[in-house]
C-alpha cells in the first residue's frame, strides 16, 4: 500500500450553524434580561423620588410647627403659657387657606404652601396633621403612583419641642 495517495481527515475549523443559533439565543435572552432590569430600575427610582419628597415635606412643616412653638412660647407673658400641644391642635384643626402667598404669615396660609407644594411635587399629592396628644404629632401624606395608580400614604410621629 502506498501511504503517498492517502488523503488526511480534515476536521472543520468553523462554527456549524446550529452553534452560531445557540449562540445568538443566549446573547438575545442576556439583553432581554438587563432590558427588564433597566425598566424596574427606572421605575424604583421614580419611586424613591416619591418617597424623599414625601419626606423632605414632612419635615418641612413639621418645622414650621417647631418655629411657631418656639416663637409662641417666647411672646406670651411669665403667667400664662402656650404649649406644644396648643401648636400641635392649632396646626391639625387649622383649615388650609383657599390660596398660597408666600409673602402672608399665618397657620392656615403656611397649610396652603404645603398643600401646594405636596400637590405640585407629588401626583394627587395631599398632606394631613394629626394630634396625638402631648405634643405628638402624625403628618400622613398621601399620593397617587405615577405607575399603578394606586393611592400610597406614609406616616410620621413626631414629638414637638419640650415640656
Amino acid at each position: 500500500m502506498n501511504r503517498l495517495h492517502t488523503k488526511p481527515i480534515v476536521r472543520n475549523a468553523g462554527f456549524s450553524m446550529l452553534e452560531a443559533v445557540i449562540a445568538l439565543l443566549v446573547l438575545s435572552i442576556g439583553l432581554l434580561g438587563m432590558a427588564g432590569l433597566q425598566s424596574t430600575s427606572t421605575r424604583l427610582s421614580g419611586e424613591s423620588l416619591q418617597r424623599s419628597v414625601t419626606t423632605l415635606a414632612a419635615g418641612e412643616i413639621i418645622d414650621k410647627i417647631r418655629m411657631n412653638t418656639a416663637r409662641r412660647s417666647r411672646s406670651i407673658s411669665e403667667k400664662a403659657t402656650l404649649d406644644r400641644q396648643d401648636v400641635v391642635d392649632l396646626y391639625a384643626s387649622t383649615a388650609a387657606a383657599a390660596s398660597c402667598d408666600p409673602a402672608e404669615a399665618g397657620i392656615a396660609n403656611e397649610l396652603a404652601c404645603w398643600q401646594h407644594s405636596l400637590q405640585s411635587q407629588l401626583p394627587g399629592g395631599e398632606g394631613e396633621i394629626i394630634s396625638k396628644g402631648n405634643g405628638f404629632v402624625t403628618v400622613r401624606i398621601s399620593w397617587e403612583d405615577r405607575d399603578t395608580g394606586v393611592t400610597e400614604s406614609i406616616d410620621w410621629n413626631y414629638m414637638v419641642g419640650t415640656q
